[in-house]
C-alpha cells in the first residue's frame, strides 16, 4: 500500500524534474541555475501546488470552494456540511466517505432523502 500511496508523489516529482530539464535545455544552462520565475510559472501552469493554503485534505472553507473543486457535485455540499456552518471539515468529509462505503447507492439516497442520515 505504501507504493500505491506514493505514486502521485513520484508522478509530481517526475513532472517537475522534466519541466526543469526542458528549461535547462532551452536556456542552455545547468538545471541548478535556470530562470526560477519562469520555472515557477511553468509549474503553476502544469497544475502544481507550490504553496499550502492551510486547508487540510478533505476540507473546504466555503460552498464556492467546494463547487470549484467538485464540479457536478454542487448539490452534495449541504448533505456533507452537517453542522451547517458553511464549510466542510475533514471530520465531516471522513463521515461522508464512510457513508459512501456503507451505501453503494449513496447518490440516490442523498438526492432523494432530505432527512439526516
Amino acid at each position: 500500500m505504501t507504493s500505491i500511496r506514493m505514486e502521485p508523489v513520484w508522478i509530481t516529482l517526475g513532472l517537475s524534474a522534466g519541466i526543469a530539464a526542458a528549461h535547462a535545455l532551452a536556456e542552455k544552462t545547468a538545471v541548478q541555475i535556470i530562470d526560477l520565475a519562469r520555472y515557477r510559472k511553468a509549474l503553476l501552469e502544469a497544475g502544481q501546488i507550490l504553496e499550502w493554503d492551510g486547508i487540510g485534505q478533505g476540507e473546504w472553507n466555503s460552498k464556492e470552494q467546494w463547487n470549484q473543486d467538485k464540479p457536478g457535485y454542487e448539490w452534495l455540499f449541504p448533505a456533507i456540511d452537517k453542522d451547517k456552518d458553511g464549510r466542510i471539515s475533514s471530520a465531516e468529509y471522513r463521515e461522508f466517505q464512510a457513508f459512501k462505503q456503507k451505501y453503494p447507492d449513496w447518490q440516490k439516497l442523498l438526492r432523494t432523502e432530505p432527512k439526516e442520515r
